[in-house]
């Protein structure tokens, strides 16, 4: 599993299995089949694809949209979260700001 520890600067696709303990200042896209585990910040969007699994301890500034994939939210999403597909879950600390559809 990768790990994340800096900042990045710009919008970034999740290619590989990810762990983010750093900022991403941007948006990000969760590929088919990967993961990625927020425990650092996201102050953009973040997009699931197809089979793609998100786990949110920290926190996301927009929305987040699950295309096909797993998302477990027990951080904080400041937008809205969009389930079009796939399964969302939410953990009793987990906190969406925006209204989830």
């Amino acid at each position: 599993m990768k790990t994340i520890i800096e900042n990045i600067e710009g919008d970034t696709w999740v290619e590989q299995d990810t762990e983010l303990h750093g900022y991403i200042l941007g948006s990000a896209i969760v590929r088919s089949g990967k993961l990625l585990r927020v425990c650092g910040a996201i102050s953009g969007n973040v997009k699931l694809e197809s089979g793609a699994r998100v786990f949110l301890y920290g926190y996301v500034g927009g929305d987040v949209v699950n295309n096909g994939g797993l998302l477990e939210v027990y951080g904080v999403v400041n937008g809205r979260v969009v389930r079009q597909a796939g399964t969302t879950r939410y953990g009793p600390e987990g906190l969406v700001y925006g209204e989830g559809i």
